[in-house]
């Protein structure tokens, strides 16, 4: 837990002939490089509050009408990378972004980024908060997905109204005087616009059932391997296991038991096929990831209420070939087991938390 730092700008003390250069310097040192326009009216008045915590900025501002922009070559040169929510409390603003205007007005949510080019015009006085942070952040929990988030949040969306009462409360005059974990309190609101902001790609699904889809894809095609684990399926992702574990959760399952129950099926596609009928079960087994005869034959029993011996048996007829279920004797498991470590290297239970 820390405190945050706080500073504060203001157009009050400054000249009106000064005013102009203060609020371009200002501009750029919060939102990243920007040209910004002169105010039309000589009567320009703005303030701005910075709260910064070390994990993400938090930017209250409320400006005259004002105009800037944001070219692809400024974007490219920009020192470092960030993304933004933006919650509008009060006016109005126009924003250009590939191609497309959208009007901001009170209740709004943006999500955007400093990678793309950008022009802003404050049409009606305007008041709005800002949570700036690195956009690795961003990248953590939507690594394939995080540039489909960028313009204005639906509002039909569950994550319009998760974000709009998270950036309301960072927004209360005595939110900066709390101490809080920046970390976490950054986590939190990325967790509610992964959650809910729907995928244009996905036809409605969410960016979540999206990354989900993709992870069962990764792991489907590595479920031969006993030595995949949690851990090396969050990295291939680039998601911490935390997350791995939540995206798995919406759907009311564990990220181990959906692998256990992949491996399952898989393993009595291959007994119920005419085609692998001379090989034993135990190999069958081994081939989709299991490295221990009990373990496979328990979850299988468990899985379907039968051995994997009957359902070959119901399938085939006659004996299953080399077949051992959960009540074959320990010395022909013991057998299984190192007729297998003989020809494969060990490997540890799979799938589990490293």
């Amino acid at each position: 837990m820390n405190k945050p730092s706080i500073s504060q700008w203001s157009t009050r003390n400054l000249s009106y002939d000064s005013r102009y250069e203060a609020w371009a310097d200002v501009l750029n040192a919060h939102y990243g490089t920007w040209h910004a326009a002169r105010p039309e009216s000589p009567v320009f008045n703005a303030d701005v509050e910075k709260i910064n915590n070390g994990s993400f900025t938090l930017i209250k501002c409320i400006c005259d009408p004002c105009a800037g922009m944001r070219s692809e070559r400024l974007a490219r040169a920009s020192r470092e990378e960030f993304a933004a929510f933006q919650l509008v409390l009060a006016g109005q603003e126009l924003i250009e972004l590939e191609g497309k205007t959208i009007e901001l007005g009170k209740g709004d949510l943006l999500v955007w980024d400093s990678t793309r080019a950008r022009a802003f015009e404050v049409t009606k006085k305007l008041s709005k908060v800002s949570l700036m942070m690195p956009l690795d952040q961003l990248r953590r929990w939507l690594p394939e997905d995080w540039r489909g988030v960028s313009g204005m949040v639906p509002q039909d969306s569950a994550s319009y109204l998760l974000l709009r009462s998270y950036m309301t409360a960072l927004a209360r005059p005595d939110f900066r005087d709390r101490e809080f974990c920046g970390t976490a309190m950054l986590d939190a609101g990325l967790a509610m616009l992964a959650g809910g902001a729907r995928s244009p790609l996905e036809g409605g699904s969410s960016l979540a059932e999206g990354q989900l889809r993709s992870i069962k894809d990764f792991i489907r095609a590595n479920l031969r391997d006993p030595e995949l684990s949690l851990t090396q399926i969050a990295e291939h992702r680039g998601i911490s296991l935390r997350y791995l574990h939540w995206l798995f959760g919406q759907s009311h399952q564990t990220a181990a038991a959906w692998i256990l129950e992949a491996r399952l099926n898989a393993c009595r596609n291959d007994l119920l096929n005419p085609a692998m009928a001379k090989k034993t079960i135990s190999n069958i087994a081994y081939q989709w990831g299991f490295n221990s005869a009990a373990h496979f034959s328990r979850s299988y029993r468990a899985r379907f209420g039968e051995s994997a011996s009957e359902t070959r048996q119901q399938k085939l007829g006659g004996k299953a070939v080399g077949g051992f279920d959960g009540d074959v004797s320990a010395s022909v498991e013991r057998r299984a087991v190192a007729t297998v470590r003989q020809t494969r290297p060990a490997a540890t239970e799979s799938p589990r938390r490293r």
